[in-house]
């Protein structure tokens, strides 16, 4: 297992980005939960030739992003997608929880991934504000339904797994960003997370 991960590299598809900023919000969210503020996951290219060369895309749930949303041509607040040396720019810690050898997608989930993640960005999926709020809390979150047409950065998260049978699409709402990582301990798909190394 590597100890860190060089930021000039792309991340393997379905690796769990978590990310600690340093702004008001994102350090309640990390005091409160004792994790990451935000996470995002590794997705395909979901239209490879039409949108940049990269082989893979960040996909996100945020209303912070300055970035055009790759497949859209502009700058949403919500679902959104980016190339991973763009989307790197804007944060300031981030560690990758990759699958490990077992668990690595093949050809077969990797085709299975394109069409989750494109599904999800095609409904365009507003961002849920009432979960980034209640995220910093220890039990009001349990009482909010889910909402398809609004997803927290936690949310995207354990739905994409969900579908890729990595863990429960149960309750997907439940989730915290530092959740989503002790979530991920306790599956036997993911390794250690480490972090991101710049130049």
């Amino acid at each position: 297992m590597a100890l860190e991960w060089h930021a000039e590299l792309e991340p393997p598809l379905g690796t769990v980005l978590a990310c600690y900023g340093s702004g008001w919000v994102a350090r309640g969210i990390q005091i409160a939960t004792c994790g990451p503020s935000h996470v995002a996951i590794v997705v395909p290219n979901l239209s490879p030739g039409q949108h940049g060369d990269a082989l893979s895309w960040v996909m996100e749930s945020t209303s912070l992003s300055t970035l055009p949303c790759r497949y859209r041509g502009r700058r949403v607040i919500g679902v959104q997608v980016h190339e991973w040396s763009d989307w790197l720019v804007g944060q300031e810690r981030v560690e990758v929880a990759m699958l490990n050898k077992i668990a690595a997608l093949d050809e077969f989930d990797a085709a299975k991934l394109t069409r989750v993640a494109k599904a999800i960005l095609l409904d365009e999926c507003n961002y849920d504000i009432e979960q980034a709020i209640l995220s910093g809390t220890n039990f009001l979150r349990y009482l909010t339904r889910a909402d398809a047409s609004r997803l927290f950065c936690s949310e995207l998260v354990m739905t994409i797994l969900g579908r890729l049978s990595l863990a429960s699409i149960k309750s997907p709402q439940r989730y915290t960003p530092a959740g989503v990582l002790r979530e991920l301990r306790t599956l036997a798909w993911f390794d250690r997370p480490v972090r991101v190394i710049r130049a």
